[in-house]
């Protein structure tokens, strides 16, 4: 005789909603990675109260937020990029400004956000950059655990936020959403969740300009993982750079004006130098001082240190090779070199292979102090509108 199971009630939503919440507020990983955050903020308001001035050139030299008056204490946590995000949040995008170099997923989420935070924009876009990368730095951990093991990928997590420009994940930077989506991805892509991979792959384009390359790994994820039928998944990364120059094209009245906002501001990075070698050598060896936008010698260090990884992971994982080269190689490339410590930061392969490298616990605490010393400085820089990446 067969016994009838008993009958299990449904589970809603508001059900689900609450395990999920209860397993994220009682998960040790998630934990450490707020606390981290808690530390970064306390830290920051440590540096102003001992130094509350700027450097009044480094404000105006940029877009200055607010746009117009005196500098205010807010002003430290909206420098650099932070201001034209908040600039396209609050006006929106303006043919012929400096701003349209800048890709619409984060203002526009900003913006959304405004709506929760009595229309701050500025307080929306740091809840934005700071719980998207709570998400993806848990993803992160999780994705380096099932890739790898358990052991490095603890070592990874605190090799990530130490890395030189990983604090830019907690300010109002679109690397800190791109990183979520771009952990989505990956987790995606491993665990077979073709709807999330492809919602990730359409998003991260619009996002920052090297999300379209996403597409390269994925293709060769496809060809060796036996998945050859679903090459109609490569269409999502380029839908969403299809999707980028249409949303420019009705904002603008210009599909390319992102592109000459680049061209016209940001004369250095251009995707011809990929067809450039001598001209990209050239600019490697123009080392103009220590750090700064242009020539720093911090960012060429970098770059030099991130092309020892690749052999690593030639010869481990082919498929972590490729994003690599798409997330440390090409950045460098394409901008020649400025700004190349936050481009960095999202190059998770290169954290993976110094946890990897670091398992001696000598070698990894002189690894994590060299980058946490690093990264204290770039801070206590970016804060005080000093070029930090």
């Amino acid at each position: 005789m067969v016994t009838a199971l008993p009958a299990t009630e449904p589970v809603t939503r508001e059900q689900r909603l609450v395990a999920i919440l209860r397993y994220w507020k009682d998960d040790p990983v998630l934990r450490r990675i707020l606390l981290w955050k808690l530390g970064f903020f306390a830290f920051v308001l440590g540096a102003l109260w001992l130094r509350p001035g700027m450097d009044i050139g480094g404000f105006t030299s940029n877009l200055p937020w607010p746009r117009t008056g005196n500098p205010v204490f807010a002003s430290h946590f909206a420098a650099w990029d932070s201001a034209h995000y908040l600039l396209l949040s609050e006006v929106g995008y303006q043919a012929g400004t400096s701003s349209c170099a800048f890709y619409p997923l984060f203002p526009w989420f900003i913006r959304l956000g405004s709506h929760l935070t009595g229309s701050s924009h500025l307080i929306a876009g740091l809840l934005l950059a700071n719980v998207s990368s709570l998400i993806g730095l848990r993803l992160f951990y999780a994705l380096v655990r099932d890739r790898i093991g358990e052991t490095v990928a603890r070592s990874a997590l605190w090799v990530f936020l130490l890395m030189p420009g990983a604090f830019f994940l907690h300010l109002i930077y679109s690397e800190s959403l791109f990183f979520c989506l771009l952990m989505v991805f990956c987790t995606a892509l491993q665990r077979g969740r073709w709807f999330w991979l492809a919602l990730a792959g359409f998003l991260l384009p619009l996002t920052r300009p090297v999300g379209v390359f996403c597409v390269v790994p994925l293709a060769w994820h496809l060809w060796t993982g036996g998945h050859r039928s679903r090459w109609c998944w490569l269409l999502a990364p380029l839908a969403g750079w299809g999707a980028y120059f249409a949303a420019m094209g009705a904002m603008t009245g210009n599909a390319w004006e992102g592109f000459a906002a680049q061209r016209n501001h940001w004369p250095t990075n251009s995707a011809a130098h990929l067809l450039d070698p001598v001209g990209t050598l050239g600019a490697y060896l123009n080392v103009q001082g220590f750090h700064q936008s242009y020539g720093s010698l911090l960012d060429r260090i970098a770059f030099a240190a991130f092309l020892a990884e690749l052999s690593f992971w030639w010869r481990r994982d082919k498929e972590w090779w490729l994003w690599a080269v798409v997330l440390g190689v090409l950045p460098g490339i394409l901008a020649w070199f400025a700004a190349y410590l936050r481009y960095a930061a999202m190059a998770f392969p290169a954290a993976v292979a110094l946890a990897v490298w670091s398992q001696d616990k000598k070698a990894r605490d002189g690894i994590l102090c060299g980058l946490a010393g690093l990264q204290t400085g770039l801070v206590w820089r970016h804060i005080h509108f000093v070029w930090a990446g």
